[in-house]
């Protein structure tokens, strides 16, 4: 599996690009310096952190879930650097 089908497939990576999009729109709204970050800031998006994993534990425990449920049949989803050609 290279590291694109990973990234596309992943429930790890899928948790990434949701934490990743609420931190820069809470940057953008909250209207935050890059320079000027403080301990609220880093308070906030630890918060981002948990709200944003909250998404994949729903569709973890969904068993009707075909990609990330809880019978899924992939369990290779975190053998990034395998090559199955």
């Amino acid at each position: 599996m290279t590291f694109k089908e990973w990234f596309a497939t992943s429930m790890v990576a899928s948790w990434l690009r949701v934490f990743v999009a609420v931190i820069i729109a809470m940057f953008i709204a909250d209207g935050a310096d890059i320079f000027a970050v403080d301990v609220n800031d880093l308070r906030a998006w630890l918060a981002a952190a948990f709200a944003s994993a909250l998404p994949l534990v729903l569709r973890f425990v969904n068993p009707d879930d075909t990609q990330f449920g809880y019978g899924s049949a992939a369990d290779d989803r975190f053998d990034v650097f395998e090559d199955d050609e």
